[in-house]
């Protein structure tokens, strides 16, 4: 985490979940809150595989109400987002176990 507010950093990005904002020095994205809430769940797990099972988990923890469906929409509207920012293709798909966020370590 950086600073004292629960932000989340990598690759020189740091993520506001209060205020639903990724951000580096020069540039910024709103994020809504299904998308801040995957993004923090991504960085928590940078590198690693976070399943379909879990994102679905995570995702009723924190009150949205979601299917397999909207999840992968989600996931799309974020991809695209992440890719106005030059974090295209960051998330990746692991076909029929989940995802994962790839950063520059």
């Amino acid at each position: 985490m950086a600073g004292t507010t629960n932000e989340f950093s990598f690759d020189g990005f740091t993520l506001n979940p209060a205020v639903g904002e990724l951000s580096s020095n020069t540039q910024s994205i709103k994020l809504t809150a299904t998308e801040t809430s995957l993004m923090v769940l991504f960085i928590e797990h940078k590198d690693k595989l976070v399943s379909k099972k879990e994102l679905m988990t995570f995702l009723w923890a924190n009150g949205a109400f979601i299917d397999q469906d909207a999840i992968e929409d989600d996931i799309s509207r974020l991809r695209h987002k992440l890719g106005q920012v030059g974090l295209k293709d960051r998330i990746k798909t692991v076909p029929m176990r989940g995802y994962k966020l790839v950063t520059n370590r």
